[in-house]
């Protein structure tokens, strides 16, 4: 069955242009997108389940069931834990869960403050149609570091709480401290919930690219000129930097809207909606940690790098799929994993900048040798060193 794996909606145009063409009986009913697509990888989930077998036997293979197989292991080796591997149907989720040793300490930094860490699901990876999780921490220079990986057959609440209680129990396993403070990811709901299995539950930090995504697919039909100026508002809004800042931008920005531009009504309703009053209002730069990316960035350019790098943009069986995660992927960035970096360094362009400010703008707080208030740009910013 669709051998030339054609995808559902050229099948669909084909069969309406052959029975345009009068080559079917005008009395059978053509079937729609959603049933095409229903017969399609539902077959394929059928003709890829002969393989869940030596998928099985892999995951076995590689799995540790308590501390002392996990000590016993070379640090760059990969490993499987709290795997389910099934047929990937509503009824049987599948879940695999890959990391190494090394991979695995990058859950807590070296200082011991709490970092920010990132999750998101990258697709096109297998045959299966099954998203691949990354889920890791960058540190203060914007670098991802991997902890893990999974490969579920579905994006639901229980999968993602799959997900995070099988990290909970290795760590628990292992003696390895794991409760975040912070995770950003795009606005999916079921991974929000998810988190709701930790006792103290992290701040949920919105990926602030992916509210603008949103914002510019609402405002597509907008003027140019209005859309920048939308984006202006909401960036100034996005870089307010305490809750007091915010409110009187806010105040500014939402007032203009209603009042100077009456046919933005409608967007400003929805913007407070989604973005200032709902699940997901987390996006402004005070809310996540200082000098921390408030982005999925970091893990968005994984993704990039691996579908660039190991599966060259061709999806692959399932079974190949998780022997290029295990063969290739986590040994790769094991053992090449980078130090976490702590302190920022400034780059060519913040130096410039830098040079052209005003030394007498800069006044050390006489209660904390730590704070320097900066009186320039129309505002008097703190800084915290």
């Amino acid at each position: 069955m669709n051998e030339q794996k054609r995808p559902p909606t050229n099948i669909l145009n084909i069969l309406i242009h052959n029975k345009n063409r009068g080559l079917y009986d005008e009395r059978i009913k053509l079937p729609n997108l959603d049933q095409i697509k229903s017969l399609i990888y539902g077959s394929n989930r059928n003709e890829n389940s002969n393989e869940l077998g030596p998928v099985q036997e892999l995951v076995q293979k590689l799995e540790i069931k308590n501390y002392d197989e996990f000590v016993g292991l070379d640090p760059n080796k990969v490993f499987s834990f709290g795997c389910d591997v099934k047929t990937g149907s509503d009824r049987h989720h599948c879940f695999m869960f890959f990391s190494s040793k090394k991979l695995l300490m990058n859950i807590n930094r070296k200082d011991g403050k709490p970092g920010i860490f990132h999750i998101d699901c990258t697709y096109k990876i297998n045959t299966n149609r099954f998203p691949v999780i990354a889920f890791g921490q960058s540190d203060l220079e914007g670098h991802f570091h991997l902890i893990c990986l999974a490969i579920t057959s579905h994006e639901k609440e229980i999968d993602f709480k799959k997900f995070y209680q099988t990290l909970i129990d290795l760590c628990l396993m292992v003696n390895i401290q794991f409760s975040p403070k912070f995770v950003v990811q795009d606005g999916c709901d079921a991974s929000k919930n998810a988190t709701s299995i930790f006792v103290d539950q992290p701040n949920i930090i919105m990926c602030y690219f992916h509210v603008i995504k949103n914002v510019k697919e609402k405002t597509k039909k907008f003027n140019k000129t209005l859309i920048e100026m939308i984006l202006s508002d909401i960036k100034n809004l996005h870089y307010s930097k305490n809750l007091i800042e915010y409110e009187v931008n806010k105040h500014k920005i939402l007032s203009k809207w209603f009042f100077n531009y009456p046919y933005l009504k409608q967007f400003a309703a929805y913007f407070i909606k989604e973005w200032i009053d709902g699940v997901f209002n987390n996006w402004i730069i005070f809310t996540s940690p200082h000098g921390f990316a408030g982005t999925n960035n970091p893990v968005e350019s994984f993704n990039a790098q691996f579908k660039k790098q190991f599966t060259k943009f061709a999806p692959r069986s399932l079974l190949d799929c998780v022997k290029m995660i295990c063969n290739e992927v986590i040994p790769v960035y094991s053992e090449s994993s980078r130090e976490f970096k702590l302190i920022r360094t400034p780059d060519c362009k913040v130096k410039s900048i830098a040079n052209k400010l005003n030394d007498k703008l800069f006044i050390a707080a006489s209660f904390n040798s730590s704070i320097v208030f900066f009186y320039g740009l129309n505002t008097i910013s703190i800084i915290d060193l």
